[in-house]
């Protein structure tokens, strides 16, 4: 039985989106990229976290600090978020690619 947020092969009819677009689409929103994986847990667990420190290096900054550095911690989440989003869009392409039957 797979546990929730486990890695699954892509069924062989299922649509996959292009990992450009997923890192396109992870980059703009936190969480949506993962949503498009069809990974809603990880999705929101990138979102909240996203939001909390942001929340929380907003409210930590100095005030003189820049708006980039105020909401610091909630960019650091935001990029480890696109990354992990395009790993595992790239790593379900190439497995559907290298499953395909040679032409």
């Amino acid at each position: 039985m797979r546990r929730p947020g486990e890695y699954r092969s892509p069924a062989p009819g299922e649509a996959l989106p292009h990992p450009w677009l997923v890192l396109a689409v992870a980059a703009t929103l936190p969480g949506v990229g993962h949503l498009l994986l069809r990974m809603p847990q990880r999705a929101l667990t990138f979102a909240f976290f996203v939001l909390v420190f942001g929340w929380i290096s907003l409210h930590l900054a100095p005030p003189a600090a820049s708006p980039v550095g105020r909401i610091a911690g909630g960019l650091f989440v935001q990029s480890l978020a696109v990354l992990d989003a395009y790993r595992w869009a790239r790593l379900r392409w190439e497995e559907r690619r290298r499953r395909a039957p040679a032409a």
